[in-house]
């Protein structure tokens, strides 16, 4: 049995389209893999862990009795990581109830003290 005529273009059209589609779709139109969608998905969460912790960062720097000298000592600082490492050290970036500081906070409340 023959096939039709209107087959062998009708299959290359439909591979023709799904790969046009697919490089339309993951390049133009925001399309991501699911590794890709993890990635994004845990970068946003800890930003929001760190936007919802840091006004609490700030509150325990000012309720600390040696704020003003620990400020112009932080201010002092050049490096941004000598700067997070000091915030992490006083205990400023340590939750209650936590034992260690959340290093990305650290940063982010430094950043916002030295501002």
């Amino acid at each position: 049995m023959a096939a039709p005529s209107w087959t062998k273009p009708a299959i290359m059209g439909g591979i023709v389209g799904a790969i046009c589609l697919g490089v339309v779709g993951f390049a133009g139109a925001g399309w991501v893999t699911e590794s890709k969608a993890r990635t994004m998905s845990s970068d946003r969460s800890a930003a929001d862990v760190v936007a919802a912790l840091l006004p609490i960062c700030l509150h325990q720097a000012a309720a600390d009795p040696k704020y003003d000298t620990l400020l112009v000592s932080l201010k002092e600082k050049q490096q941004a990581f000598q700067q997070s490492q000091s915030v992490d050290d006083w205990g400023w970036a340590t939750m209650p109830g936590s034992e260690r500081a959340h290093s990305s906070l650290a940063r982010a409340c430094a950043r916002k003290l030295v501002e």
